[in-house]
């Protein structure tokens, strides 16, 4: 069934789906991802705590197709996590690489993954005092913005170096097969894409 009365998404192109039977293996991958953090946040009060899926879907983004400025909220608690994966990704978001296949940069995600030479984050956002320690400034390049998954927790301003602020937003990584998990209020954005295929 449809989920787009439930979406923000302007997905005219692909469809946002419910997935009423979500796969034991990604739910129990997602509960323990969700401890986890819960752990990393709140220490030993997030023993205490029930964790349960709320709601599944998916989205069939295609060319053109993309997810304004949101956040996720959920009908068991006034508090929780959000999460997603790439399943599939058109050759043109991630260089042609096959993922599953162990070809590309090997990164934190496996594969290209994560850290690898996928199309996407770039923690210095243009600064080469940012740069990872890998790269010097004429290696860097600007990441691709294409099909990204943006965060963004503050508005007022880019990074100040030298009061150790980061600048508030991030574009993540387009990889297939890796799981993010991030606080439902954290405020999103999707980025549409062109040519053929499905993200």
């Amino acid at each position: 069934p449809s989920h787009a009365l439930f979406l923000v998404g302007e997905i005219s192109n692909g469809k946002q789906l419910t997935v009423t039977n979500p796969d034991e293996d990604y739910t129990t991958l997602l509960l323990e991802s969700a401890r986890k953090l819960a752990r990393s946040i709140l220490r030993e009060e997030a023993e205490e705590m029930d964790y349960d899926v709320d709601q599944v879907w998916t989205v069939h983004q295609r060319a053109g197709d993309y997810n304004p400025v949101h956040f996720h909220s959920n009908a068991r608690s006034d508090f929780g996590f959000s999460s997603f994966l790439h399943v599939r990704l058109p050759a043109q978001l991630h260089g042609g690489r096959d993922s599953s296949s162990g070809s590309g940069g090997s990164g934190p995600g496996g594969p290209g993954g994560p850290g690898s030479d996928s199309c996407g984050f770039a923690a210095s956002g243009g600064d080469p005092a940012l740069l990872p320690l890998h790269q010097d400034e004429e290696e860097w390049q600007p990441p691709c913005h294409d099909g990204t998954t943006n965060f963004f927790w503050r508005t007022d301003g880019g990074s100040a170096v030298e009061r150790l602020e980061s600048p508030g937003s991030m574009a993540l990584e387009i990889a297939e097969g890796f799981l993010y998990v991030f606080p439902q209020w954290l405020q999103h954005y999707v980025l549409p894409f062109q040519g053929e295929g499905e993200r």
